[in-house]
């Protein structure tokens, strides 16, 4: 018999986007749906970018027994068009974009009803991670906290995961319209997807309510290894989208200048990882970006001339290799 939680008709959506990682959703389903089997103000929502393992097969069971919300997109456009499905599909109050990786825990749906019950329009969740089985302490603080502005949640420490994010669904959708009337869906694809934007632009507003809550709410499985370029991902989405989102008031100081500091302090290891795998394009535009943050002293300026040394980054080439 299901409990109604005296919450409207659909309070939550939980949106799930999803591409060739059946063994990753099926774990992360298992764990939703005893929760939300006696709970009926939410639903379960999968956004399938035309998956060609055993997705479809799966999921499709699961919607004929009426136990989740799927729709499978015809073809993968990347992961952008995935989560503004979930923006644009999802029926409930407030939205949960959870990762398919990103395993939810068992008190999780009931935690985030009872978060939500305050009426605020902007939640961030701490988390924890794992690699090989091994569960990380929370990342961020053990203090839950309110803010007057949502520029202050979004430079609250480990802020910004996705999948630690609960959005009041008709202002997050409202988001989504603004800036598809500026980028196209596609430029989204460059900065890991439309969500980080539309938490940014909420955030932004002076009339937003936040609040951070210290309780974990899932588990952040450890992929071994980046399907991206860790630099170049640096550098385009702070000194190419965020100096955007700012020239065009999307953001302004308080945000931009969080994310420029967050930047600086993973620069340099970045840089190190990563330039001796880009070829002669990509070294020249992050070369481009990056000469003026090398310029503000000593020390970077001179990991920056030693890493552009053809033989220095063999070498450092050959040590990534040997350690995968």
């Amino acid at each position: 018999m299901k409990i109604n939680r005296n919450f409207p008709s659909l309070k939550l959506t939980i949106a799930i986007p999803t591409f060739n990682r059946y063994e990753y959703l099926k774990n992360n389903i298992k764990r939703i749906l005893p929760q939300i089997s006696i709970i009926d103000c939410v639903e379960l929502l999968i956004i399938d970018n035309a998956s060609t393992d055993n997705t479809a097969k799966f999921c499709k069971l699961l919607s004929d027994e009426g136990k989740i919300k799927y729709i499978r997109l015809e073809e993968n456009r990347g992961m952008s068009e995935s989560q503004y499905h979930c923006f644009k599909r999802s029926k409930g109050e407030y939205l949960w974009i959870l990762s398919d990786d990103d395993y939810a825990e068992s008190y999780s749906v009931e935690y985030v009803l009872e978060s939500v019950n305050t009426n605020l329009d902007l939640y961030a969740f701490n988390y924890t991670s794992s690699m090989d089985e091994r569960i990380s302490p929370p990342i961020g603080p053990d203090k839950s906290q309110q803010f007057n502005f949502g520029y202050e949640l979004i430079n609250h420490p480990s802020v910004g995961h996705m999948s630690g994010l609960v959005y009041k669904r008709e202002l997050a959708e409202k988001k989504v319209d603004e800036l598809l009337k500026i980028f196209p869906i596609t430029y989204f694809n460059l900065t890991r997807g439309i969500y980080g934007t539309v938490f940014a632009a909420l955030a932004n507003d002076s009339l937003i309510s936040s609040c951070y809550k210290a309780k974990p709410l899932f588990c952040a499985v450890e992929q071994k290894s980046l399907d991206y370029n860790g630099l170049s991902h640096l550098c385009l989405l702070i000194f190419t989208h965020f100096r955007l989102l700012k020239k065009i008031n999307i953001v302004e100081d308080e945000i931009f200048n969080f994310q420029i500091k967050l930047v600086r302090a993973r620069i340099i290891k970045s840089f190190l990882r990563w330039y001796p795998t880009l070829n002669e394009k990509e070294s020249l535009y992050i070369d481009y970006l990056l000469t003026p943050f090398f310029r503000n002293n000593i020390f970077n300026k001179a990991i920056f001339g030693i890493t552009k040394n053809i033989f220095f980054k063999k070498f450092l080439l050959t040590l990534y290799r040997l350690k995968k």
